[in-house]
């Protein structure tokens, strides 16, 4: 994640998305910076471990390769 300062800034805006029932960490061939992301979500007590997700190939295309997102299911 070093190389992508827009994932240190998804990171900040998503921080401030609290209460967050469950993380989501969406990436198009990016699974070990998609992991590292995750682990540096919020994450409180009783609440799940993020998700991370491969998007489709459909999603993929438009977005291109080693793209990551976030998204959260508020409480």
């Amino acid at each position: 994640m070093e190389r992508n300062r827009s994932a240190w800034r998804a990171l900040a805006i998503a921080a401030r998305w609290a209460p967050v029932q469950r993380w989501g960490v969406m990436h198009s061939a990016a699974e070990g910076e998609a992991n590292e992301l995750a682990s540096r979500l919020p994450v409180a007590e009783n609440t799940q471990a993020p998700l991370v997700v491969d998007v489709t190939t459909v999603i993929g295309a438009h977005v291109g390769p080693r793209c990551l997102g976030v998204t959260g299911l508020l409480r």
